[in-house]
């Protein structure tokens, strides 16, 4: 966990109604010490310090509203498919209940997230998904 630094990345998720820009910004996990457990490779479950938490920030483009999420606690697994789990050995999926959307944020060897899917799911339960690439902010 010592590469896992803290950092910002965003993308953006197309709709067919809306456009939103999407920023994590991941606290510096190599400082802190997480409960691990795992079958297949570890998980790592961390409870967040109120001065450091993961932040999920959107920007709706329709609006130009942004809402921020500050999450308290998080769980990055290993993937259960070896080969997924050989490109990247960790991912943390977020359920954003509120807003409708799902993340997997896939983590490479370096601590860094090269992989995002992201779903999103509408007031009568359709789903859209897909895959987007992730830069450093």
């Amino acid at each position: 966990m010592q590469k896992f630094k803290k950092s910002a990345f965003s993308t953006q998720w197309e709709g067919p109604f809306q456009t939103v820009e999407i920023e994590y910004t991941t606290p510096d996990f190599s400082t802190l010490t997480p409960t691990i457990w795992g079958d297949w490779g570890p998980n790592y479950h961390f409870q967040l310090d109120a001065r450091d938490p993961f932040i999920v920030n959107y920007k709706m483009g329709s609006t130009n509203e942004s809402i921020t999420l500050n999450l308290k606690e998080v769980t990055l697994e290993s993937p259960i498919s070896k080969a997924l789990r050989e490109k990247f050995p960790l991912k943390l999926k977020l359920h954003d209940a509120v807003n409708g959307f799902i993340s997997e944020l896939y983590f490479d060897h370096e601590g860094e997230i090269s992989k995002v899917d992201i779903s999103y799911v509408n007031q009568d339960h359709l789903t859209t998904s897909g895959a987007v690439e992730c830069f450093g902010a």
